[in-house]
């Protein structure tokens, strides 16, 4: 009760954000002019009349954005009152949006370097009425948007149930010391991240191919003819050398974004903190959450983490599986992962009932063709000669190894009220949902599935869709009307 009397105290009258806000939407203002029209400033800088007066258009551009951010600033207010947070804003056209503190799905705050050296911080009001945030304060006293954050949470939760409050007691999920954060960085995709790294290296040659030529011009003849006899033994060289590029850009990549990582689950949200430059903290409570997804490599598995995603309701829900507001939180443990399980997903403490649903062995025969095809196609077509049918042979057994491993690690885990679907083989995913949180659900089937009896069924979230496909016909005709009674049944507030 303290937070909302604080909240109303501070924030029960209109008011604006810090003044140096003006530099948040300054450079908003500059990056989405630059992006709206970079085909035609390109254009223009290829002119020689434009290039006359750049100076004169640079100085007016300069002006216009910065008289915008400072309307735009000025313009925008915000309050609170007993039930929603109320934001006035509009540059040309005045609106005002009122967002009630129980259709609130997370606040997050973030902390540009900029506005850690002054105190201040950006506050995200996240709803399930947008793909991202509903509105973004821009300049908060650090302070201040804790008070502001903290209040709403409580009147949230005070709306959300009138039953009291149990104990602030809280449990540590992750926190990423320097050993864990290497940990983290050992599993990042190394090869992604050092082919980033190259092309960035590739880019920056231009630049300086005047100082490289003529430095490269300075050595000897005879150095370049030895070179290019045996420039074959500088092969493993490159390779390694490429190997520590990619682990130093996943390594700085990692401590940048999840530096002093702190995840934490308290009775009713789950809150993460981290970030070396830019902080960002996250808090999401426990009822909004739709999905949780696990994600392992084999070098994840090996050091006995995982990465889980939190997902969040997002009106930007379509087929896509991964679609929603999200939380990723890295090197989690599987102890770590149970406990924030079992806080999420109460009922499955209760239930003892549990079910696993396999897909048909069609789906076997499926994976086995295809790889069957692609690997002995591409083998055709790079090799010749007698190592043909060796290489086709070595195709088809690790069609069947690798069409084995697949089928086996497909399949779902089923309780009374929590689905989970289980996928992946070298590259594991775990996707974790309720039935009663459905939106709906869909069963597909053409004439060859109908013709085989399997089916496909798609479950559909706030925060996207999970689908199970090449289920056998029964078993998902079964899942199909247990999912719609459970929606239909489903009377628990969680939106």
């Amino acid at each position: 009760m303290e937070s909302i009397e604080g909240l109303q105290q501070a924030f029960g009258e209109p008011r604006r954000q810090h003044f140096l806000g003006t530099i948040r939407y300054f450079s908003r203002n500059i990056n989405l002019l630059v992006r709206s029209f970079f085909p035609i400033l390109a254009g223009l800088a290829l002119s020689d009349e434009f290039r006359q007066y750049i100076e004169v258009i640079a100085v007016v551009v300069f002006a216009l954005i910065t008289i915008a951010a400072f309307v735009e600033f000025w313009r925008f207010r915000f309050h609170v009152n007993n039930h929603s947070i109320i934001i006035e804003k509009g540059l040309l056209e005045r609106e005002v949006i009122a967002i009630p503190f129980d259709r609130i799905q997370a606040l997050h705050l973030e902390q540009a370097p900029w506005q850690r050296l002054v105190g201040l911080t950006k506050l995200k009001i996240d709803t399930a009425g947008t793909s991202g945030a509903e509105v973004d304060l821009q300049a908060l006293n650090l302070s201040e948007a804790n008070v502001l954050r903290d209040g709403i949470m409580a009147a949230r939760s005070v709306l959300a149930s009138p039953v009291p409050e149990r104990g602030v007691d809280s449990l540590p999920l992750v926190h990423l010391s320097p050993k864990a954060l290497l940990k983290v960085g050992l599993t990042q995709d190394h090869l992604r991240n050092g082919f980033i790294a190259l092309g960035a290296v590739i880019a920056l040659y231009e630049p300086f191919k005047s100082l490289i030529d003529t430095w490269l011009s300075l050595v000897p003849k005879m150095y370049w003819s030895i070179l290019s006899w045996t420039w074959f033994l500088f092969i493993p060289l490159g390779v390694f050398l490429f190997l520590i590029l990619s682990f130093i850009v996943s390594s700085a990549g990692a401590i940048l974004r999840y530096f002093n990582l702190k995840a934490v689950l308290y009775d009713r949200e789950i809150s993460l903190k981290a970030g070396l430059l830019r902080r960002f903290e996250y808090r999401i409570p426990l009822a909004k959450i739709q999905i949780l997804e696990w994600r392992s490599t084999l070098m994840r598995r090996a050091l006995s983490i995982e990465t889980l995603r939190v997902f969040q309701a997002s009106a930007q829900e379509s087929d896509s599986s991964s679609k929603g507001l999200s939380m990723s939180v890295p090197g989690i443990s599987k102890e770590a992962s149970s406990n924030l399980a079992s806080a999420v997903f109460e009922s499955m403490q209760e239930n003892s009932e549990v079910e696993r649903i396999e897909p048909s062995i069609y789906l076997y025969y499926r994976f086995l063709i295809l790889r069957i095809l692609i690997g002995s196609a591409a083998v055709i077509a790079a090799s010749s000669g007698g190592a043909l049918l060796f290489l086709i042979g070595g195709v088809i057994v690790w069609s069947f190894h690798s069409a084995r491993k697949k089928f086996e690690n497909y399949w779902l885990l089923v309780t009374p009220d929590v689905c989970q679907i289980y996928d992946g083989w070298l590259r594991k995913k775990r996707s974790m949902f309720s039935f009663f949180k459905l939106q709906r659900v869909a069963l597909y089937q053409n004439t060859l599935m109908r013709k085989r009896g399997v089916a496909h069924i798609t479950f559909a979230t706030a925060a996207g869709n999970r689908t199970f496909k090449f289920l056998n016909e029964n078993d998902a005709k079964r899942l199909y009307d247990w999912s719609l009674m459970k929606i239909e049944q489903g009377s628990r507030n969680w939106m």
